[in-house]
């Protein structure tokens, strides 16, 4: 698979700050998780990936990350456990939730967790990174400005 580089985002600040961004993915699928790793980094984000959600729950405690993008079933915990137990460890973290099993039955409980956006698998990862790119520029763009306020 030959991977070509393109920055997510049109502006030189949009690019710059790219690297800026943590991201934590959580998968259980060896191929899927192995080639996302790839992608994320391959753009410039500062990506780690694990395999569970007590993993990604380690993680969390660990580091702070910007973006937190995780699979609906994982053995274990599933998404949803995952994002109860982190959610004191990542109030400012934008939360995606992937899932080949779709989300009828679960988006009012992953809304009420701060899961903001959702993916059914399969997705296109660069459609899926220029949204999440979008949201995390006026999210990270409205803090911002609320802290320069105090």
């Amino acid at each position: 698979m030959d991977i070509e580089r393109q920055p997510i985002g049109t502006t030189e600040k949009a690019i710059s700050h790219l690297k800026e961004r943590k991201v934590l993915l959580v998968e259980d699928n060896d191929d899927v998780r192995t080639a996302f790793e790839l992608i994320l980094n391959h753009c410039g984000y500062d990506a780690r990936a694990v395999s569970t959600g007590e993993e990604g729950l380690h993680a969390i405690k660990e580091s702070t990350y910007d973006i937190i993008i995780c699979d609906y079933r994982l053995p274990g915990i599933d998404g949803l456990e995952f994002y109860y137990w982190a959610q004191p460890y990542t109030p400012q973290s934008i939360k995606v939730l992937i899932s080949a099993f779709g989300f009828d039955d679960i988006v009012v409980n992953a809304k009420a967790l701060g899961v903001e956006q959702f993916y059914e698998k399969p997705f296109s990862i660069p459609a899926m990174l220029k949204r999440i790119e979008r949201r995390a520029d006026r999210k990270f763009f409205n803090l911002s400005v609320v802290g320069a306020k105090q």
